[in-house]
């Protein structure tokens, strides 16, 4: 690769994908049409056990390298793309994004103006199939999905759709836990404020993400976040009576939500008309009576449908 303008940071992309040869191209075309010099930056696609042909799709593009993950997490293709980059800063972003033009440039941009900056989060809007005729699962997508400023500011951490660091920074909090199937991004994170390192949310530096069409994809989200997280909280809180586990599955964080999402939708100005509103409530209804489901799953050791192994086989692991 030809040396590249010294003012300008040379920057490593990671992309992680499983079955998503299709989605990844919108992908890779975007960033081949960024502001930023393209001596300047370089892609890595880690392909985590496709069965379409990744290899083919990726083959276009210069300054793409494909590389391959055994291990099935996200956390384990992201770790082997930060292994292997060359640059000194690392954006991660996901096979189904689609990033601004000037991605690059801003997210860069901004990790140089703010002193000793080494872990900046980007805007994530959602997009629908079709424009003019949303789904309600959309709908929902569109008011809830993805609040990074929110995530960054009390929860700590950026998911790893839009996210921008210093490969130095992995150095000191060492890379993310291969072993977690996902939450990996938000235990990052948190592991990166609790080493004293700033956080930063840029509203400049912005990608597009899918919102979920169906109800399907959708709770497949919601059970592979959920049982993960479920699972974890168990391990470390073992519950040991019948009514600590009833006390424990009724107290779903959707229920605590309800009320005050259900008067979020009812006067949110970006859905129109009666109908959108009861369709998005209506999924409310739906992901809370799925979250009891996965609750008592969880506290009972019941394989659900829906579970790691059906969402690897069934679904590109970064929807």
């Amino acid at each position: 690769m030809k040396s590249h303008n010294p003012e300008k940071p040379f920057v490593t992309v990671v992309i992680p994908v499983l079955n998503n040869a299709l989605g990844i191209i919108k992908c890779l075309n975007a960033l081949d049409l960024q502001s930023y010099p393209k001596d300047a930056y370089e892609v890595l696609v880690i392909d985590n056990g496709s069965k379409d042909n990744i290899q083919e799709v990726t083959k276009g593009y210069s300054q793409t390298r494909l590389l391959f993950e055994d291990y099935p997490s996200q956390a384990a293709a992201r770790n082997k793309g930060i292994i292997n980059a060359k640059g000194d800063i690392i954006a991660f972003t996901d096979s189904d994004c689609i990033p601004a033009l000037d991605w690059l440039e801003k997210g860069v941009d901004q990790l140089l103006r703010i002193p000793d900056c080494k872990y900046l989060g980007g805007k994530i809007t959602v997009f629908f199939q079709k424009p003019e005729k949303p789904t309600a699962c959309e709908l929902y997508e569109y008011i809830y999905a993805f609040p990074q400023k929110k995530y960054i500011e009390e929860q700590r951490f950026s998911t790893t759709a839009n996210l921008f660091t210093r490969k130095s920074l992995f150095n000191d909090v060492g890379l993310f836990k291969k072993s977690s199937y996902t939450g990996s991004d938000n235990e990052w994170g948190n592991e990166v404020y609790s080493k004293g390192y700033q956080q930063v949310y840029a509203d400049d530096v912005q990608i597009l993400h899918p919102a979920r069409h169906n109800w399907r994809q959708l709770s497949l989200k919601q059970a592979r976040i959920r049982l993960s997280r479920y699972r974890k909280a168990i391990q470390k809180k073992p519950l040991s009576s019948i009514r600590t586990r009833l006390r424990w599955i009724i107290k779903t964080p959707h229920l605590r939500k309800f009320y005050s999402q259900t008067l979020d939708i009812l006067a949110n100005q970006n859905l129109v008309g009666i109908m959108q509103r009861v369709s998005v409530i209506y999924i409310l209804l739906r992901r809370l009576y799925f979250d009891f489901v996965i609750r008592f799953s969880v506290v009972y050791g019941i394989d659900l449908k829906h579970d790691y192994k059906l969402l690897r086989e069934n679904t590109d692991q970064n929807k």
